[in-house]
């Protein structure tokens, strides 16, 4: 019996020792209001409950949130930690929802304070006015916090100090009065903080508060109305990530952050900088994003970019940079995006195109735009082994010589910019073999030069780029014959043949096959016959072409009255003009239309 007593002690203070805990918190449960349905406690459950009687949602976003669905856990939006069934997840925002949804707004509830294991919080994007006090002061277990993209009125709550297990705040665009910002200094774990679009010329020496911000390593401060920026010493060598754009610093800035060695991404776009890009930026060589666009940058650029192997993304554009394209370029292998345009540079590409296309692989560039500059020079063969070029913009700069056909392996393209240059010799078959993903075409001159660029393309060609949206061939010679190609480019919205040398009628085919067509210009050619606008489709005889808001047909041979159907029904038309033409007949144009029609 002595033995049995024993055991039965040992067995009760194993019992007490190691199940105590857990019987006490059944016991306190059992007691309390809260209780769980599927893993979510009643508690939480009504608290969002709550939050969506104050909100306003008009695509029914919440449309789960109901009574009768009692695991609020699996509802949408809410995440909870599968263990405890506690929320720990409240993601909310708009863009990441349904392409239909639209935006949440009114009040936030401060019941969601029950809410306290939160970790994650994330109600951008919506329209919400208010947010409590007591409810930021109250979620301290938050990891997470973006509330950018909103109307909140009123002054930025000082309780975001005691959420010091933040490592994310995003505060973009949000509408807080912000006067000083001394609540950064007790976020401790901050890694990511987002400011841009708050207004901080009112903040004065309390910015130096993010410099105490040791573990930040994304910093966005774009458009906060900032004329200086603090000396940064504290996180040189973790800083990856530092967007500054849109400001209005002025003077010779790079001297703020050239010790900023660890960086990968630079934005200093519109900052009103001036002076020289330094010599010294060559130290940040762990760089792939560059932005120093739309600034009062001067002189050569540095060709100091040769050991920045990891450069992605390099944008000069809208600058006073001037001289030839540095040769280092030609070396950045990993590059994707450069644009230079609007800019003095002068010299050919020939060098950068070679060198660019020898890297393995060499289908990296996406985005080529040299436009507005003074390049001169042929366009390289060379040019067609960049393979994986979206965007090739040379608009404007002093290019001339024939249009390699090289051009027509760029399968990848999209949008194709060659105008107002000095190009001559043809365009045949072989330049636009293989554009099939085409969407804007622009080959353009303001005036006919004395050899105009030929299109010698076949009668019966079926072009490939049937998605295209945006043609303009102005001054270039694709006539005498109305080009049939055009038969199988259904997609178009701007068509731009002014002075192409066409001496054809408009076949009966043209305006029956553009339902998208809104911009139309075909003068200064020598068109003849009636103006084969019925708009009207042979099918069904509905009225087409519903979306032209502006027509062109002057200084041609068209002849005949104007026809009447379907005027009315254009309810987008604002512009037409068929000045300098033979037509006769009633007027059938509505009134508040502006309209050219000498004949």
């Amino acid at each position: 019996m002595a033995i049995a007593s024993i055991q039965s002690a040992i067995l009760l203070s194993f019992l007490v020792l190691f199940l105590g805990p857990y019987l006490q918190t059944s016991k306190l449960c059992s007691c309390s209001d809260d209780h769980k349905v599927g893993n979510c406690h009643s508690i939480e459950r009504l608290a969002l409950l709550d939050f969506k009687k104050g909100v306003e949602d008009p695509s029914n976003r919440l449309s789960s949130w109901r009574l009768d669905n009692e695991d609020c856990c699996k509802w949408h939006g809410v995440g909870c930690n599968n263990v405890t069934g506690y929320v720990e997840e409240l993601d909310l925002n708009a863009i990441r929802d349904t392409a239909q949804a639209t935006r949440l707004s009114g009040g936030i509830s401060p019941a969601l304070a029950q809410l306290k294991h939160l970790k994650y919080l994330d109600l951008s994007d919506n329209a919400f006015r208010s947010i409590p006090d007591q409810f930021i002061g109250s979620v301290k277990e938050l990891r997470y916090l973006d509330l950018s993209d909103n109307y909140f009125e009123g002054r930025i709550p000082r309780q975001l100090g005691n959420l010091s297990h933040l490592h994310h705040l995003g505060l973009s665009n949000t509408r807080f009065s912000i006067q000083e910002l001394q609540f950064l200094s007790y976020l401790t774990s901050l890694e990511y903080l987002d400011l841009s679009w708050s207004d901080l010329s009112k903040t004065g020496e309390s910015l130096q508060y993010i410099n105490r911000l040791h573990s930040l390593s994304e910093l966005h401060l774009s458009n906060c109305q900032l004329s200086s920026f603090p000396l940064m010493t504290n996180f040189t060598t973790t800083l990856s990530v530092l967007d500054l754009s849109d400001n209005n610093f002025g003077g010779f800035f790079f001297k703020a952050i050239i010790n900023f060695t660890a960086l990968q991404s630079l934005d200093l776009s519109a900052t009103e900088i001036q002076g020289p890009i330094p010599k010294a930026i060559e130290h940040m060589t762990s760089l792939k994003t560059l932005l120093l666009g739309l600034n009062e940058l001067t002189g050569p650029i540095p060709d100091v970019f040769a050991n920045f192997t990891s450069l992605e993304c390099l944008d000069l554009e809208y600058n006073h940079l001037e001289g030839p394209i540095p040769l280092s370029f030609g070396a950045l292998c990993k590059l994707k995006e450069l644009s230079l345009s609007r800019n003095n540079i002068s010299g050919e590409i020939t060098e950068f195109v070679n060198g660019i296309s020898l890297c393995r692989p060499n289908s990296l560039l996406e985005i080529l735009d040299l436009g507005d500059t003074k390049l001169t020079g042929n366009l390289p063969y060379s040019i067609g082994n960049l393979k994986s070029l979206r965007i090739l913009h040379l608009q404007e700069t002093s290019m001339n010589g024939a249009i390699p056909k090289s051009l027509g392996q760029l399968s990848e393209l999209e949008f194709l910019d060659l105008s107002l240059n000095a190009w001559d010799g043809e365009l045949t078959e072989d330049h636009f073999a293989n554009l099939a993903n085409l969407r804007l075409l622009f080959i353009s001159f303001d005036e006919k030069p004395p050899k105009p660029l030929f299109f010698n393309l076949s009668f019966n060609w079926v072009c490939p780029f049937t998605k295209l949206f945006v043609l303009d061939l102005a001054n270039c010679q694709l006539g005498p014959l109305f080009p049939s190609w055009l038969r199988n480019l259904n997609q178009l919205g701007t068509i731009v043949l002014e002075n192409v040398g066409i001496s054809d009628k408009i076949p009966n085919w043209f305006p029956k096959i553009y339902p998208s067509l809104q911009f139309l210009d075909l003068s200064n050619n020598q068109i003849s016959g009636k103006v084969p606008l019925e708009f009207r489709n042979g099918l069904n005889s509905t009225c087409n072409l519903k979306q032209l808001i502006a027509v062109s047909l002057s200084s041609n041979n068209l002849s005949g009255e104007l026809p009447q159907e379907c005027w009315k029904d254009l309810e987008s038309l604002e512009v037409i003009d068929l000045s300098n033409n033979h037509l006769s007949g009633k007027f059938p144009f509505p009134f508040g239309l502006h309209l050219s029609f000498q004949s």
